[in-house]
């Protein structure tokens, strides 16, 4: 059985990133589910619904993660049980001053239980879900390491609520 599911989110404007990360997954052999394009909330949702795996990566399409990051995440979930996910933020110049959510990997039954962002409400996902898991008696971990946010400055689209 696989370890870990990746939830791939797909916007359908921005698919040249798609190839790229989905040969990651492929090659490093791990399940993956792709969102279908309904909105970003029930896609992620209904991803999360299907993992079926001790772990859960949620990925940006956009994004590219340092060599290491799943092992060292997973080493450090399996050592330090009251760590719920780990996430980390991007380099600079497109760093969004916390962790993303769209870099993290979670326990799968903690993720399932808390996942409930609502895009209506205008606050960021990454917060959201950050506020969520600090109700739990888990903790948000991170790695020495930043991810590459290979779409442009995150929060440069007006939609996104990360940079406000």
């Amino acid at each position: 059985m696989k370890e870990l599911t990746v939830v791939l989110t797909i916007h359908k404007d921005d698919t040249i990133y798609i190839e790229t990360v989905v040969q990651w997954v492929v090659k490093n052999g791990y399940d993956m589910k792709l969102s279908p394009t309904v909105g970003l909330a029930k896609a992620r949702r209904e991803c999360i619904d299907q993992a079926g795996t001790e772990y859960t990566l949620v990925l940006d399409f956009d994004t590219r993660l340092p060599d290491g990051y799943v092992e060292n995440a997973i080493k450090l979930l399996k050592r330090y049980l009251e760590v719920g996910a780990v996430a980390l933020d991007y380099e600079v110049p497109h760093t969004q001053g916390h962790l993303a959510f769209g870099t993290s990997i979670w326990r799968t039954d903690l993720l399932k239980k808390i996942y409930d962002w609502d895009e209506a409400s205008g606050k960021c996902e990454c917060l959201w879900m950050w506020e969520r898991l600090q109700r739990t008696k888990f903790l948000l971990s991170t790695l020495p390491m930043q991810a590459v946010h290979l779409k442009g400055k995150v929060g440069q689209n007006s939609q996104s609520p990360c940079n406000r």
